[in-house]
């Protein structure tokens, strides 16, 4: 299965190049989240403040498993969302997340800016009339 994540943009994803419903915005929070960090754990107080801010409603924990859970269910067998007590995972490489590929091409420019500094190169430019 080809499973690409948006986050540049609004958060979006799409398996096999069908488009998964990710619900409303505080619920695209969460893929977003940890798709950012992919292959890491977000715990779950870092998924709350990304879903709620500062003050989360009282039953914020619950809320989120069903955000999870219903994530979980959109992505079926595409990628994997692993959970525990220390947080979720987003288990997968980085390449289907636009903002990792965006993260690697960034690199690749400054590592070769930095390797042609202290060259110079001269050119000729046209005569002027």
């Amino acid at each position: 299965m080809t499973v690409e994540i948006a986050l540049l943009g609004e958060v979006s994803a799409r398996v096999d190049g069908h488009p998964v419903e990710l619900g409303h915005a505080r619920q695209r929070c969460v893929p977003a989240a940890l798709a950012i960090d992919v292959g890491k754990v977000v715990t779950v107080r870092q998924l709350t403040e990304h879903v709620w801010g500062a003050d989360p409603p009282q039953r914020s924990r619950a809320t989120l498993h069903s955000y999870l859970s219903r994530l979980r269910h959109a992505f079926a067998d595409a990628v994997t969302l692993a959970g525990g007590p220390s947080g979720h995972v987003l288990v997968a490489d980085e390449s289907p997340v636009d903002l990792a590929r965006f993260r690697k091409l960034r690199d690749k420019a400054t590592s070769a800016r930095s390797s042609c500094t202290g060259r110079r190169t001269t050119t000729t430019a046209p005569p002027t009339r």
